[in-house]
């Protein structure tokens, strides 16, 4: 049986932009409809505005392109990498049936906590004059993550990522299924587009 459609995010830094992952999902005959969206400064998108790249880089391609394409719904939504959140954003929306998330569940996290002793330590190196680099990885806010998770409203495939983040955050969605990777590089278009046809093949939607 066909779904309806399938939107891919790539992950940020993948030059070829979507047109890779659409052709991956389009092979396994699932969606009628694949959409593979270039985000900006990938495939033939445009830089992003000032040359800055943002988290939400991807939420606001997808909402760009509901707006002028009249798509309201997607059946499923893929998020590979940091794009991740924003598939997430675009299930909590409402507009999405199936939620994938790739390595996309936005750790290592750090805790409120954690996020604020890195914060005074950060000042601390700056007022030393010492270099505070080290201090200023962007780590995920676990809060959110589970926040987000808690009011997921649709059925979620973790694909890959740490397996160990993957189980501590899989009883918090209401229904998640994991899915390991099966080797330390990350998952191909064509590895990623079979096991979410075939997760999607078996598992069913919940009632509105």
């Amino acid at each position: 049986m066909t779904a309806e459609n399938v939107l891919v995010l790539h992950p940020h830094g993948d030059l070829a932009g979507g047109a890779p992952w659409a052709d991956a999902f389009e092979a396994t005959g699932h969606w009628s409809t694949v959409v593979g969206l270039d985000l900006p400064g990938h495939g033939s998108a445009d830089p992003p505005l000032g040359g800055q790249y943002d988290g939400p880089d991807p939420a606001f391609t997808v909402a760009r392109y509901m707006a002028a394409s009249g798509v309201e719904r997607f059946d499923t939504v893929v998020g590979v990498g940091p794009s991740g959140w924003s598939a997430q954003l675009v299930g909590l929306a409402g507009r999405a049936d199936f939620v994938v998330l790739v390595d996309g569940l936005g750790d290592p996290y750090l805790s409120a906590e954690q996020r604020l002793d890195r914060r005074i330590a950060t000042t601390q190196a700056l007022v030393a004059g010492d270099d505070p680099t080290g201090l200023l990885y962007t780590h995920g806010n676990q809060d959110l993550a589970e926040e987000g998770a808690r009011a997921m409203p649709v059925p979620v495939l973790l694909l890959g990522g740490d397996p160990q983040v993957a189980a501590m955050m899989q009883p918090i969605f209401k229904a998640a299924t994991i899915v390991p990777g099966e080797s330390s590089t990350e998952p191909t278009p064509a590895e990623v587009a079979t096991a979410t046809a075939t997760w999607r093949a078996t598992t069913p939607k919940f009632s509105r």
